[in-house]
């Protein structure tokens, strides 16, 4: 199953929802998905240490009906910024009983907890709400909270340094995204069956791929990213994989068109 989800307010910038709108436009004019209604107001808040935290939990629960309704085996979901993913892996994480890998492909860690954000903005707090882990603010809004042990974080290269207290105390290894061999060992370390990629753009280096609203230096090529992808598509059985953080560009791009064609 395909799901939009454009949820922007994470990261307080609607060009995630302007980007998914024109994958939309350009390349899904032939799919059949299922899309998230999405609040497009600027009524942002600090609630609970997260900045939109209300229009937020209402949108995850909008995506978890959708998910719970159709109860997908598999799902490729579509955003939006990447906090978007929390309700796909929870959902996932739900089906699978706990028996998933996530592959964190970002660079950022997205693992701050409301107490430890400088921003309050929940598109660097993804992964600690999916841990359970997210304060009073999310406490009731994941039904199957994972283990730090179920992530695999690929690609980092700007963490705050609480990111990478909690990554050292929680044993969640960051690897490089171009080593194949070492995600794969990773993977089949965890002991897990089934495998969510989470996607988020910014991991390609912005010289090469620059169209995300946040580049950091550095990073792979696409032609390396889609390596390790064939790898893990080959091996492991991939339930699910998220694509977040695009910022509109106006044509196709053969990158893009490669992602949502491979998935789909």
């Amino acid at each position: 199953m395909i799901l939009l989800n454009g949820q922007w307010q994470g990261g307080a910038d609607k060009i995630t929802l302007e980007g998914l709108n024109e994958i939309k436009n350009l390349y899904l004019s032939q799919a059949m998905y299922e899309e998230v209604p999405i609040d497009d107001r600027e009524m942002l808040r600090n609630e609970d240490g997260i900045i939109g935290l209300s229009a937020i939990k209402k949108q995850t629960e909008q995506a978890f009906q959708i998910l719970y309704r159709k109860n997908p085996q598999k799902l490729f979901t579509i955003g939006g910024g990447c906090d978007a993913d929390v309700a796909s892996i929870a959902y996932m994480n739900q089906l699978y009983q706990g028996d998933l890998c996530v592959l964190w492909f970002d660079a950022h860690g997205d693992i701050n907890s409301p107490d430890e954000s400088d921003t309050h903005l929940f598109y660097g707090m993804p992964v600690r709400a999916l841990l359970g882990d997210c304060g009073a603010a999310f406490e009731d809004a994941i039904p199957f909270p994972l283990e730090s042990s179920q992530f695999i974080q690929i690609g980092g290269r700007a963490f705050d340094n609480s990111e990478i207290n909690f990554m050292e105390q929680n044993h969640i290894p960051n690897i490089d995204n171009a080593d194949t061999g070492s995600i794969i060992e990773n993977i089949k370390k965890t002991g897990k069956c089934h495998c969510y990629i989470h996607l988020d753009l910014d991991v390609l280096n912005p010289e090469l791929f620059p169209y995300v609203p946040v580049p950091e230096c550095g990073g792979i090529s696409f032609e390396n990213l889609k390596e390790t992808l064939n790898a893990i598509f080959k091996e492991i059985d991939v339930v699910g994989l998220g694509l977040y953080e695009y910022a509109p560009q106006g044509t196709v791009l053969p990158e893009m068109e490669w992602l949502i064609n491979e998935v789909m």
